[in-house]
């Protein structure tokens, strides 16, 4: 405890600590900020959201089309029919049927002029006709119902269901780097301040020898050359000290940043987690790990682009119908709507098609290489971080054996020194040993946990990382 409140003491007297301004977290609430505040956590869920309105537009494409259409157009002159010709041959053929008929006495002078006089109004018509004026306009609406697309819409709906998938695998292997990075700085800071401590009850030690040494050499019990070396020394303790503290600045401040506020750590350096076996953790990485699923997703697209390749090849059918809404000097000739069914077939695009289909099997050669090589990659990563672990538990055991027996040692050289049978330069270096013993069992308990969090990151167990790395035993030197 009293290691503890010197260290808190330390902190607050640090001018880049500013721990008046933080607030203690547990690492399970820094992974929480670190989900709020992160901004390419956000631009990943961004992403998702874009995804999601894709699939949502790819949806779409199985409905109906519907299209408003208007236009107004000038012409050149109007379009008409000029029967002014007709008009001159038809009025001298009937008064020539009057003549005629006057001459013959088929008809009565009465009747032939009851005949010209209904003829004169036919004469004096204009014999035109204007099929369409120069200046219209038309609103219009097109509707087209989609039959048979050759597969299109079905492969771009499933593209767009495994675009959406895949951007929540991206999401999930974003938050697993970020969690393992977050879990070296968190766990970082805790280290460092532990080593502060360290560092500091050294340099209370080595003053309480330097006061031990003075009176004795004020006693005449010991050269004054001892003083010295211990006064060196102890210069040594406080500069490793100082270097400790801006260390520990530098790890909070980095800390802050990637949560986004002024946080410090709540939680200490666990060891002795539960731990299975190698195989479970190789077999549940090929199932959950996100970067390996989202090859797996990859090559399922690259499958899809196949079939959509493949459709090029097949009619697109599709029936259409179209109406008029509204117009201005529209012809009453031009009908107000139609009905029909329409078919489009690619005979010959310059090989394109052909092409792109082949491309488009190379790309599933490609990205079903790449998983291959990634799943053996996972396999070897899984195996690396898990002996990394089981190593780091080792380490910190064997370092906790050599604290404890460099612990005795020291006591009793201090006893010697005190009586003046231990050589002083003998006392600082037990001192040395006994801390360097305690700050190698805190290196470990450290790498410890971050090896730990990067396994169950790799194995795609980034939702058990808060629990594993915290159901430990705490390391307490």
């Amino acid at each position: 405890m009293c290691r503890r409140l010197i260290f808190v003491l330390l902190a607050l007297l640090c001018p880049f600590a500013k721990l008046s301004a933080q607030r203690a977290v547990s690492f399970g609430e820094a992974v929480e900020l670190l989900c709020d505040n992160h901004a390419e956590l956000r631009g990943a869920r961004y992403a998702m959201l874009g995804a999601d309105y894709e699939r949502r537009a790819a949806r779409g494409l199985r409905l109906p089309q519907l299209r408003l259409m208007g236009a107004y157009a000038l012409l050149q002159r109007d379009v008409a029919i000029e029967l002014g010709g007709a008009k001159g041959v038809v009025t001298e053929t009937l008064n020539s049927l009057i003549g005629k008929g006057l001459a013959s006495g088929m008809l009565t002078p009465d009747v032939a002029q009851l005949l010209g006089e209904g003829l004169s109004p036919l004469a004096s018509m204009n014999w035109g006709y204007t099929l369409q004026r120069r200046s219209f306009a038309a609103l219009g609406a097109e509707l087209s119902v989609p039959i048979y697309a050759g597969g299109r819409i079905v492969a771009a709906n499933r593209a767009a269901d495994i675009e959406l998938t895949l951007s929540r695998t991206r999401y999930d292997a974003l938050l697993g780097e970020l969690v393992a990075q977050l879990a070296e700085r968190y766990f970082g800071v805790v280290l460092l301040g532990e080593v502060v401590a360290v560092r500091q009850e050294v340099v209370c030690g080595m003053q309480s020898h330097l006061r031990d040494a003075e009176a004795m050499a004020e006693e005449g019990l010991l050269a004054h050359s001892t003083v010295l070396y211990l006064e060196y020394r102890l210069s040594e303790a406080e500069a490793a000290l100082d270097a400790s503290q801006h260390e520990l600045s530098l790890a909070r401040m980095a800390l802050c940043t990637m949560v986004g506020e002024e946080v410090t750590p709540r939680d200490m350096l666990c060891v002795d987690a539960e731990l299975q076996e190698l195989d479970y953790y190789v077999d549940i990485a090929e199932q959950l790990n996100p970067n390996l699923a989202a090859a797996n997703l990859n090559l399922a697209l690259a499958e899809e682009g196949v079939k959509l390749a493949r459709a090029a090849y097949l009619p697109e059918v599709a029936a259409l119908g179209a109406a008029t809404l509204g117009s201005y000097n529209l012809s009453g000739m031009t009908p107000r709507w139609a009905l029909g069914v329409g078919l489009r077939l690619n005979l010959f695009d310059g090989l394109a098609s052909q092409r792109r289909h082949a491309a488009s099997k190379m790309r599933v050669q490609e990205v079903g290489a790449l998983v291959e090589n990634g799943r053996d990659e996972l396999r070897l990563l899984i195996r690396s971080q898990y002996f990394n672990v089981a190593d780091a538990l080792s380490s910190y055991h064997a370092a906790l054996r050599l604290s404890e027996f460099a612990e005795e040692y020291y006591l009793s050289l201090q006893e010697g020194f005190r009586e003046g049978i231990t050589p002083a330069s003998e006392l600082i270096d037990a001192r040395l040993a006994y801390s360097a013993s305690k700050l190698d069992a805190l290196a470990d308990a450290y790498d410890y946990c971050r090896a730990l969090v990067a396994l169950y990151v790799a194995s795609g167990l980034t939702s058990r990382v808060v629990d594993m790395v915290t159901s430990g035993i705490v390391v307490e030197l």
